[in-house]
């Protein structure tokens, strides 16, 4: 459902007293920037230049100095501006320059994510012509050598079975199969019954001429697709079943009017292909004492 459909039923909805009260649209703008204060604390700005920040968006900037200066603020952006930069930068500061904490930070690893767009063409649209292009012809491609199909775990369904089909894929990487101890097994087996016991679950599958060859471990949670992990097999690699399940993921995310599909940690170039926008995982060390 597109943003102008979904105001459309709001309006048209009965159960919501007063219906929708007013819509405007904001259009877009450049983005301005301001330099990174000097003056922060030597370990602050050696974080921010290994996370390649020489600059920040003049609302960061703005809001650091009100922060630093004592004062209450607001900030109200659109999505993925830069809010929380606007927050943790001066808490951080603070607690380092107030109580003398000698601190240091560390880049642990990438972890990229896809901002969603109104439906599955404004999405397309937002990445390269040339990644465009590609997804679009590896799903062709899959759809014209095979019966192409996927499903998402349902209750109904054999859920061990299904988690246990996942793990053998898994097992077809070299790479994983170090990952995949026994204790890890059991692990994968718990959080999965977990998460499917509070409707957070979601393993997904795509059959290729009805055999699995992709899947896609998953979790729902603050309006968003968490992927945590990925299989495939190996019969089906000249299919790139891989590609083919993550477009249909990310298509289902918009429809279920998601903010993003969160890849987690992890630099592998797909996820990048796809869109894929870098956050960090980073250790964040004070000395207390």
């Amino acid at each position: 459902m597109d943003a102008d459909a979904f105001l459309d039923r709001l309006r048209r909805d009965r159960k919501i007293p007063g219906g929708l009260a007013a819509q405007w649209r904001t259009p877009p703008r450049e983005a301005t920037y301001e330099p990174v204060p000097r003056d922060l604390p030597a370990d602050l700005l050696d974080a921010l230049d290994r996370e390649g920040l020489t600059r920040l968006y003049s609302h960061q900037a703005q809001a650091l100095g009100l922060a630093a200066a004592g004062r209450n603020f607001v900030m109200v952006t659109g999505t993925a501006s830069g809010k929380t930069l606007c927050y943790n930068l001066p808490i951080l500061h603070a607690l380092c320059e107030q109580r003398g904490i000698a601190c240091s930070s560390e880049i642990l690893q990438p972890s990229p994510y896809i901002p969603l767009k109104a439906d599955w063409e404004a999405y397309l649209a937002s990445i390269s012509k040339k990644q465009r292009h590609e997804i679009r012809r590896k799903i062709r491609n899959a759809e014209t050598r095979h019966e192409t199909n996927w499903y998402i775990l349902g209750n109904g369904q054999n859920s061990p079975k299904e988690l246990q089909a996942f793990i053998d894929m898994m097992r077809n990487d070299p790479d994983k199969v170090s990952f995949l101890t026994p204790k890890m097994a059991v692990y994968m087996e718990q959080l999965a019954a977990s998460a499917l016991e509070q409707n957070r679950l979601h393993l997904s599958f795509l059959t290729l001429d009805g055999q699995k060859s992709a899947a896609f471990l998953s979790f729902l949670g603050g309006n968003k697709l968490w992927v945590y992990n990925t299989a495939m097999e190996t019969a089906f690699t000249a299919d790139s079943p891989g590609w083919v399940l993550l477009a249909k993921e990310i298509n289902w995310a918009i429809e279920q009017g998601m903010t993003e599909v969160d890849l987690m940690r992890g630099d592998e170039d797909y996820k990048y292909r796809f869109g894929g926008i870098d956050r960090h995982v980073i250790s964040f060390k004070a000395r207390l004492a």
